[in-house]
């Protein structure tokens, strides 16, 4: 099918920004097909549409003229968008070819798997061999994939990971890769960026009828689709993964050495181009280079193939406004700073300066941290800057480090809190603070916020490393082995003597702080009181994506995930007397997934008298969890988990009002509370005995309407079953008589969709607020129980049948003594 331009979108011109060379199929080429989008897609048939049938793709393909270059933003249905007419394909041997393309994946909000294929369609067959990257949010769990697809059902043949970098929703940023597969007679190879990153031999020998493009929900742009016939040398430009990464730095200022090396070429054969001279200019050596910072704004660089220009590797540069420093510093601003000037505190402290007026933190700024030495020189060792800021922290000793984006500096009153970044300060060491004047600016007034300079001599000292005890101290004002409560867990994870520590003690305070924990066997976290002692944090998904994990880490990127607390490999944990509060307050056009714990680990979690506080997803659990006379709040899914066992008693699990549907309304529909993802059908899976299902206004103030509430959902997938049981629990009255949502309500089939007395959604001895027994009869999905029928009769019995090393008289002779 010839494809007419004017049977695609075309985007409106846009103003002229740095980008990649726009390359452009040579004149009189020998290929079987090139195209590069300079006037037309010809050749090329369109199958996404925004109206696709049920079961085709229905994403959105744009001709961007100005660009030169194929766009296709992903829909909710994923499938082939495009493929290569073959009438357009000239003299093509299926038995030995290349088909490459020049492609951006770029970030969207659909789910699946994310994936870019080049396909190859068997003749006669709905079978496709399919050459590709899966691109997730992170480039941890990105890679490269050889595969088959058939009825949209994907087998993958071969993989490797591979650091693949998203661009922006809707933005023209990102990184460009060349992705080339290459079939030689019964052999598929996949190269990325020229380099070969794997092989298989399953295709055979096996015809080839049609080429095309296959998307599962990744939006991408397209330079240029290219078939080849004989096997070709490219060069493979090694920046050491610098493009996988923005280069950030300060006008007037310079970067630090980039290094280069290239194979399959000649030096000379790459030239370093300069796409923005008039913000950036370059300094290059024999396989390296700097960059001079000149003027604010995005800047580009290329390395590129000069005999191959379509060959290269581009480097995004942001360059923010010079930092000024006051020579002479307003003393009055030093009156009122944490630490005080020459005193002594522990090295995870956060830094205070009380402005004594309203402010906002500005628009460009840092602050920056220098060590002392004995000579009296200075060596920077910390710059904390007032935008797009991540903070790295965990287990140096086991290399697993959670890396989340968050704000470094912000405004508690009228006090600036500035957050040195994680394990920068050591223990028993001499520094010095300096803030650059516009960090904050201030409301309502003439005065400009000049800084602080190295005049003021804002120093002070960290304390020596603590000796590990049974019970380490943490105080939010500082008057303790630690200041915050991650101190604590990187002395436990790092220290050699780490193990001792049994117990960690909050004061009273509010500790604004995201966690993480590795590795740890038995520890307990224990607070002054639920009201007291309060953990707070906001993070969500479109801030820091997915659940999160700790890695090995790659510079200047993170896969921390959504949650305020990520626990990881744990044998046991015990939170007690605590609050944790999710701030995040959901909103629309935001992925707003935002957990308080995120308990990733095959062990034991124990929850004791602690609230647990957030809007979507609240509780996310694996492995085997015991609530204990807790408070659990959200409004969706906010209980959920691929677990064993999470086991509630005499806890308030509370829905509150949804802050994103009409949140100046009185009522508002409520939600669901679970999504049981319970790892097999044997599991014990959620249970709840004797908690109180309660309602309460949300953020914005609205309330819950009556009976709008379901008690769960299914997350419809075969691998996860849906075990829950509730056991003489009081619900109230906004739990809809329905109870179990299901296709009635547009949700999933749960799984077993006909539960018995060991699975599914059970309940028995339900009753209201005053302890009248509940009318179940329009109870829909689930069962109700007859007490012949329950496969347990109390906790007890649980905890000694799932979780036989935990003695509940501990627990409840310990919640006695409180």
């Amino acid at each position: 099918m010839l494809l007419l331009l004017c049977s695609l979108p075309l985007l409106a011109q846009q103003a002229a920004l740095p980008q990649h060379p726009q390359y452009q199929c040579p004149q009189g080429q020998s290929d079987h097909y090139c195209q590069s989008f300079t006037d037309s897609a010809a050749g090329l048939s369109l199958l996404a549409t925004p109206e696709a049938a049920t079961g085709q793709p229905n994403g959105t393909l744009n001709l961007n003229l100005t660009r030169q270059t194929l766009g296709y933003k992903a829909g909710r249905i994923g499938g082939k968008v495009l493929s290569i007419d073959t009438d357009a394909l000239k003299s093509f041997d299926s038995n030995d070819f290349f088909y490459e393309a020049l492609v951006r994946p770029f970030a969207n909000s659909t789910t699946d798997r994310h994936t870019f294929f080049l396909t190859m369609q068997v003749a006669g067959q709905q079978l496709h061999y399919a050459a590709g990257f899966k691109v997730s949010t992170s480039i941890y769990s990105s890679g490269l994939e050889l595969t088959t697809l058939q009825n949209n059902q994907v087998e993958v043949l071969q993989q490797a990971p591979a650091p693949i970098v998203l661009g922006a929703q809707d933005d023209i940023d990102g990184q460009w890769y060349l992705l080339r597969v290459e079939r030689r007679q019964g052999n598929l190879k996949l190269f990325l960026n020229s380099q070969l990153m794997l092989t298989d031999d399953t295709i055979g020998n096996a015809d080839i009828e049609q080429l095309g493009i296959w998307s599962f929900n990744r939006s991408f742009e397209l330079d240029y689709l290219r078939v080849g016939k004989s096997a070709i040398t490219t060069p493979y430009i090694n920046l050491q993964q610098a493009e996988n990464q923005p280069l950030t730095g300060y006008q007037y200022e310079q970067s630090a050495q980039i290094e280069w090396q290239v194979t399959g070429a000649d030096d000379s054969d790459i030239e370093l181009v300069n796409l923005t001279p008039q913000r950036v200019a370059l300094r290059q050596q024999p396989g390296k280079f700097t960059v001079d910072y000149l003027q604010p704004g995005s800047a580009s660089v290329l390395l590129r193939s000069k005999s191959q220009p379509h060959i290269f590797k581009q480097l995004h540069i942001s360059v923010l406004p010079a930092l000024s420093f006051p020579a002479k510093t307003d003393q009055a601003v030093l009156t009122d700073i944490h630490p005080a000037v020459n005193t002594t505190v522990p090295a995870d402290t956060l830094l205070r300066v009380n402005l004594k007026r309203l402010f906002n933190i500005g628009g460009s700024g840092a602050v920056r941290i220098y060590q002392l030495l004995t000579d009296n020189n200075r060596v920077l060792v910390d710059e904390i800057r007032v935008k797009a800021e991540t903070d790295t922290f965990g287990s140096i000793s086991a290399n697993k480090l959670r890396s989340i984006n968050r704000d470094m500096l912000w405004r508690d009153g009228t006090t600036l809190v500035i957050k040195p970044h994680s394990h920068a300060l050591q223990s028993d060491t001499r520094y010095q603070v300096v803030i650059a004047a516009d960090t904050v600016n201030f409301i309502d007034s003439n005065t400009q916020f000049a800084g602080i300079g190295i005049d003021a001599n804002w120093s002070f000292s960290t304390t020596a490393v603590p000796v590990a005890r049974p019970v380490m101290q943490v105080a939010a004002d500082g008057a303790a082995d630690f200041n915050t409560v991650q101190g604590a867990l990187n002395f436990v994870m790092n220290a050699v003597d780490g193990a001792a520590v049994e117990t960690i003690r909050l004061a009273a305070g509010i500790y604004h702080e995201p966690l993480y924990l590795f590795a740890t066997k038995n520890l307990t976290i224990e607070g002054a009181g639920a009201e007291l002692s309060h953990i707070q944090f906001t993070n969500y998904d479109s801030l820091n994506s997915g659940l999160g994990r700790g890695v090995d880490l790659v510079a200047g990127h993170t896969a921390g995930g959504r949650s305020l607390f990520l626990i990881e490999d744990v044998g046991q944990l015990t939170l007690k007397q605590l609050r944790f509060t999710n701030l995040h307050q959901r909103k629309q056009g935001v992925r707003n997934q935002a957990e308080t714990v995120y308990f990733n680990s095959s062990g034991k979690l124990l929850a004791v008298n602690s609230h647990f506080i957030s809007e979507q997803d609240t509780l996310m659990l694996k492995g085997s969890s015991y609530f204990y006379r807790c408070l659990i709040a959200g409004n969706v899914d906010f209980i959920w988990g691929q677990n064993y066992l999470s086991l509630f008693e005499q806890n308030e699990i509370r829905s509150v009002g949804n802050s994103v549907k009409q949140p100046d309304a009185e009522f508002v529909d409520g939600s669901y509370i679970l999504q049981a993802r319970t790892i097999s059908a044997d599991a014990p899976g959620f249970i709840f005995i004797n908690n109180r299902f309660t309602s309460y206004p949300g953020p914005t103030g609205n309330r819950i309407r009556p009976g709008s509430t379901f008690l769960a959902r299914s997350a419809g997938r075969p691998a996860y079953f849906d075990q829950v049981l509730l056991l003489n629990n009081q619900l109230g009255p906004h739990i809809a008589p329905q109870g179990w949502a299901g296709p009635a309500n547009n949700e999933p089939v749960a799984n077993p969709a006909i539960p018995n007395t060991n699975s599914g959604w059970r309940e028995f001895g339900s009753a209201d607020f005053q302890g009248k027994p509940l009318d179940l009869s329009k109870r829909q999905y689930g069962i109700e129980l007859s007490a012949e029928q329950l496969p347990y009769q109390d906790s007890k019995a649980v905890l000694q049948q799932h979780w036989p090393d935990f003695n509940p008289e501990w627990l409840y002779s310990k919640q006695s003594q409180n």
